[in-house]
């Protein structure tokens, strides 16, 4: 599971390689919200790990919700009553 990263003081660097479109977008971006290229690269790896997190638990849910044979919104109110 992903979490929602804390704003932390301390930094590690990390070294990766992007394409010279992605690293324009990213500088416009900066430019745009008045940020640093890092601030933008680690809003988006948040963003990511945020979405990933919530498409588990979508997942979770539907697997859960197809196990008990609910397909409806009508299902839900039979169950829940």
């Amino acid at each position: 599971m992903y979490y929602i990263m804390k704003p932390t003081t301390s930094r590690k660097i990390l070294n990766v390689s992007i394409s010279p479109l992605i690293e324009i977008q990213v500088t416009s971006i900066a430019k745009q919200d008045q940020k640093t290229k890092s601030e933008v690269v680690r809003d988006a790896i948040r963003e990511y790990s945020l979405s990933r997190s919530l498409r588990e638990i979508y997942d979770y849910g539907r697997k859960q919700a197809q196990g008990l044979g609910i397909e409806t919104y009508e299902d839900i109110e039979k169950i829940a009553g």
